[in-house]
């Protein structure tokens, strides 16, 4: 298997936290970006209780261009764009 390095963004909850979490188990690296940065902290805790040295957390929001400037610069091969908004409501509005 040839490894890779895979961003996924975001990777604070649900889906992307799995995804990040089992993909670094099976020997991936990986960029796991979250858009809060209250997620960022738990999420490294997380990583190095299971001892996971090749997932590394950061914080990116996609709406803002100097981040997306920043994460531009970093070095992977995958990109797996998994964030989302949500927007509470009625369906009608």
């Amino acid at each position: 298997m040839t490894t890779k390095t895979i961003l996924i963004t975001g990777a604070g909850s649900g889906f992307g936290k799995g995804a990040a979490i089992g993909m670094a188990k099976n020997g991936h690296n990986i960029i796991a970006t979250v858009h809060v940065s209250s997620q960022v902290t738990p999420l490294r805790e997380e990583a190095e209780a299971l001892g996971l040295t090749n997932l590394r957390v950061e914080r990116l929001d996609l709406t803002d261009p100097y981040d997306i400037k920043q994460a531009q610069s970093w070095d992977f091969d995958v990109l797996w764009n998994n964030a989302g908004m949500g927007e509470a409501g009625p369906v009608w509005e």
